[in-house]
């Protein structure tokens, strides 16, 4: 990234007593300590003489100078002298009240100038960016290194809703797969879609570090969060400054990036696939398929039709075998039973490639009873191909369905770009059920369909 190699968090510098009295400031204090009747003796906390005017009498007091309200911040050191050396005190502790704000006003825009210059080459190198774990590692190792953190990490939501998944992590410690049940950190983050800062959680070898935590979102919905964790610190241990809203905010601009980033490799990566899926259809299923499909139905079988895709192709979704004949095996076994299940609910197959299963479901009754036969179909074939249900396969494949329609004269292009849809939803689904929009709306009041917010088409999960 450019020039951002190079460029740190910015530590917070103090200013002290010494660096005070000089130039000006120590000028103004000299010339107003010479009006005084007797001397004036200034020095720090650790005892050092800093300034000395005139010489001290008998009667001289000492006048503390510290920091913060009431002292709280910790001495500063102290002026000694006569009458009107409480003057003198007020006005060095006023100078040097006045000097630490503009120090901290020069750190925090230095500050937020290298944050925004850290976000901009960040954006500007993932904009080139098309694979979601170069992204995310790119996002924790610059987390890591600009806010000088023990672990960063990414995760994203699994299909299942039910986790977040490691993408990727940098520190000390390995990522593992966390729950989205219950009150912790990052399922809070995700239900909420509000950052979050953590200052003392505890870790099971007795230290404590501060979280932050922030949603990665494509328009209302939370797919992801970014978590980063401090130095681990004793409870006794206050030297180690902790994580403030100006890091949140910082990690919250993290994850926005990153978001954006990630969005836009997911939506390359789903086109890729959608035109390689086109281009098995085109090669694999019979331009005569759904003219077969339709011999001898009612006219109403022709008001529109729900198509199904399935590919048991996946990636991972053959059995946890080691051989090549082991999972050619078990992808027979799957398109056995897929095909037993579709059939059983009157759906017409076109297996010309067995492994990519095109059904549709002509039904005398129209393009309502059409949806819900598809519909159950698709959960049955779940069930069927499932591990634990007896299934061939270790991980259950989605399912895509989407209308397709006849035009006038029989032309069935329609149909084939309905089978272009159900092939898009499914290359999403992730073992779900997916439908869209016009499938959802004829099973309305039959099965529960839920709107997923999708950045490239409208669809539904169906739910049992």
């Amino acid at each position: 990234m450019r020039g951002s190699a190079l460029i740190e968090r910015p530590r917070e510098a103090r200013l002290t007593l010494a660096r005070l009295l000089r130039g000006a400031h120590r000028r103004a204090i000299e010339d107003v300590a010479a009006l005084l009747p007797s001397g004036v003796h200034i020095e720090d906390a650790a005892g050092t003489a800093l300034l000395s005017v005139g010489t001290l009498g008998p009667d001289a007091s000492t006048f503390p100078l510290v920091v913060g309200a009431a002292g709280a911040e910790g001495a500063l050191g102290l002026v000694r002298g006569g009458v009107g050396a409480d003057r003198v005190a007020r006005l060095v502790q006023h100078l040097y009240e006045r000097e630490g704000e503009k120090l901290a006003l020069a750190q925090e825009t230095l500050g937020r100038y290298k944050e925004l210059t850290v976000l901009y080459d960040l954006g500007e190198s993932l904009s080139r960016v098309l694979d979601v774990g170069e992204i995310a590692a790119r996002v924790v190792q610059e987390a890591q290194r600009f806010l000088q953190a023990s672990e960063a990490t990414l995760f994203l939501v699994a299909a299942s809703r039910t986790e977040l998944e490691p993408i990727a992590a940098a520190g000390e410690r390995a990522a593992v797969r966390l729950s989205l049940d219950g009150g912790a950190l990052e399922a809070r983050v995700v239900r909420s879609g509000q950052a979050e800062l953590v200052e003392d959680a505890p870790r099971d070898d007795g230290t404590f570090v501060s979280l932050l935590c922030a949603p990665l979102r494509s328009g209302d919905e939370v797919f992801g969060i970014l978590r980063v964790a401090s130095e681990p610190r004793r409870p006794a241990d206050v030297s180690r400054a902790r994580w403030t809203a100006g890091e949140l905010k910082l990690v919250t601009s993290l994850a926005g990036s990153s978001a954006t980033a990630i969005s836009h490799a997911m939506l390359h990566r789903d086109q890729l696939h959608k035109h390689a899926l086109r281009s098995r259809i085109d090669r694999f299923v019979s331009p005569t398929f759904v003219e077969e499909a339709l011999a001898g139905t009612h006219e109403r079988a022709r008001e529109g039709l729900a198509v199904l895709f399935c590919d048991l192709t996946e990636p991972g979704l053959a059995a946890d075998t080691s051989s090549a004949q082991d999972v050619l095996d078990a992808l027979g076994a799957a398109t056995c039973a897929a095909l037993a299940v579709l059939l059983a609910h009157g759906a017409t197959v076109d297996a010309e490639h067995p492994e990519t299963l095109v059904a549709v479901f002509p039904s005398d009754e129209g393009f309502a009873a059409s949806a819900l036969a598809a519909t159950d179909a698709a959960l049955a074939l779940g069930l069927a191909l499932s591990r634990s249900h007896g299934g061939p396969l270790a991980r259950v494949p989605g399912v895509g369905i989407a209308r397709g329609d006849l035009a006038a004269g029989g032309d069935t292009a329609g149909v084939f770009r309905g089978i272009g849809v159900a092939a898009g939803l499914q290359s999403t689904a992730g073992g779900r059920v997916l439908v869209d929009p016009d499938v959802a709306q004829a099973l309305h009041g039959r099965r529960e369909c839920v709107a997923l917010r999708r950045p490239d088409a409208p669809g539904y999960e169906v739910r049992t």
